[in-house]
């Protein structure tokens, strides 16, 4: 039987999603963040891109 790969994913929320979502994906274990909870509310869509590049290649 072969090894099973552990599922992954990471997940940023703008604030058009309630940051609970967030919270709720940490507890099953996955990394998720929210604009609310790093301080990106009420910025443009462009920010909340580069915001979430930047935490794929330098996080």
């Amino acid at each position: 039987m072969p090894e099973q790969v552990p599922l992954f994913a990471s997940l940023y929320t703008d604030e058009d999603v309630t940051s609970q979502l967030a919270v709720l994906i940490r507890q099953r274990g996955f990394k998720a963040h929210s604009a609310y909870e790093v301080g990106m509310m009420e910025q443009l869509d462009e920010a909340h891109l580069i915001y979430a590049l930047h935490m794929i290649w330098f996080c």
